[in-house]
């Protein structure tokens, strides 16, 4: 019976019927690496939903850089961090305060824009992380921050047709329903652990068009499972608004 599962798996990749990817690259700062690195939760989710595929997941993270700071033709050559095959996707994440003037937010999307047209060059899909936005204590808080955020991703995935991932929609969600949840770091910048369980629910939830409720993986009985549902269904809620708001093609 498992060896037929695999050869179903294996005539479903290559007619494409479905395309949960598999081999992906997260470019991204300090937001990805904390609590034990946000791809190393997506993986575990992963690969208890899909056990007999196969992920393997790059991260490239530089503390508090901004896209334009990483070296994005060395890192999506794949056998440059040690990948077999070429990524599925990559995952680009922003600096936290890449949008606080006009000149940095048009670096950012000029780089989006460079950055996919080389991921497309070699059959790359990509992705833009929509990162949380900061508590009101954190000393770089603006009234205006969240609406940049939003509208910023929003503007450079809807111009370089890439996958929008909006985290920072999914916390103002949650944090509107369970004020009381703490989904930062005590800096008020950083994800807490929960707030990387959110992240990584809402990532299952747009990269395989499926719902995260009902996931076990708990990082060694550290996430309650109140607390896990209630993540999963904000991250699942999350994903059915947006694809509302997404137009159909």
């Amino acid at each position: 019976m498992r060896q037929f599962f695999k050869l179903i798996l294996a005539f479903a990749f290559c007619f494409n019927l479905f395309a949960v990817p598999q081999t992906i690259l997260f470019i991204g700062n300090s937001y990805f690496y904390y609590n034990d690195s946000l791809h190393n939760h997506l993986r575990r989710m992963l690969e208890e939903k899909y056990p007999e595929m196969k992920f393997t997941f790059k991260s490239s993270t530089i503390s508090a850089a901004r896209l334009h700071h990483h070296n994005f033709d060395h890192l999506i050559e794949h056998k440059n961090l040690g990948v077999e095959t070429r990524y599925d996707l990559v995952i680009m994440q922003a600096g936290s305060f890449e949008f606080s003037s006009s000149s940095l937010k048009n670096k950012y999307l000029a780089t989006v824009k460079e950055n996919v047209s080389k991921a497309e060059k070699k059959g790359i899909k990509t992705a833009l992380y929509m990162f949380h936005d900061y508590l009101p204590y954190e000393r770089r808080f603006r009234e205006d921050n969240y609406e940049d955020i939003v509208e910023t991703h929003r503007k450079a995935a809807r111009e370089n047709n890439s996958l929008l991932l909006p985290i920072a929609i999914a916390f103002a969600r949650a944090y509107e329903e369970k004020p009381d949840i703490k989904l930062h770091h005590i800096d008020g910048s950083h994800p807490s652990l929960l707030g990387h369980y959110l992240a990584a629910y809402t990532l299952f939830a747009f990269l395989t068009d499926s719902s995260p409720i009902g996931l076990k993986y708990n990082y060694l009985g550290k996430v309650s499972e109140e607390d896990a549902y209630f993540l999963q269904k904000i991250a699942w809620d999350t994903y059915n608004q947006e694809k509302k708001l997404t137009p159909k093609k």
